[in-house]
């Protein structure tokens, strides 16, 4: 065999084998969606009739545990318009590494809609009652009424 087709022959096999490596390697998991037990999803509404939402309010989705301490396990902030809010709570929403949504066993959902951007409520928020629910559970509205006059 010449020295050029050996050349060729060699690199043929070393591609075959990169290829069959990169098809055998296992797949990497992604960090970037938790597992979906981990996860709460749902959508924040404004309730019909309520009217317009204050100009330039902030919407607030929170969970905290039942359990121990009733700091937030996840907090979501985004601008009333972007109502109705689809939303999905997860660690990547935790306000500190000891308190994260997936260790809790059951949670109580929310979500408020004013001027402030913290999970407590203000005087003349619009709130939405708030949900006990499980971390993985999917579907939960939560639909935000106006303050009472």
């Amino acid at each position: 065999m010449s020295r050029g087709r050996f050349v060729a022959a060699a690199v043929a096999v070393a591609v075959a084998v990169g290829v069959a490596a990169l098809w055998r390697s296992p797949s990497v998991p992604s960090t970037a969606v938790p597992p979906a037990v981990e996860r709460i999803e749902g959508r924040v509404v404004v309730a019909a009739g309520a009217g317009a939402v204050p100009e330039g309010a902030m919407v607030v989705v929170y969970a905290y545990s039942i359990e121990g301490s009733q700091a937030p396990l996840a907090i979501l902030r985004q601008p009333a318009a972007a109502l109705p809010l689809d939303f999905r709570l997860d660690d990547s929403l935790a306000p500190s590494a000891e308190h994260r949504l997936s260790g809790a066993r059951q949670v109580v959902i929310g979500a408020r809609l004013g001027t402030g951007v913290d999970a407590l409520s203000q005087v003349g928020d619009w709130l939405a009652a708030s949900q006990k629910v499980v971390p993985g559970t999917q579907g939960v509205q939560l639909v935000l009424q106006p303050p009472p006059k």
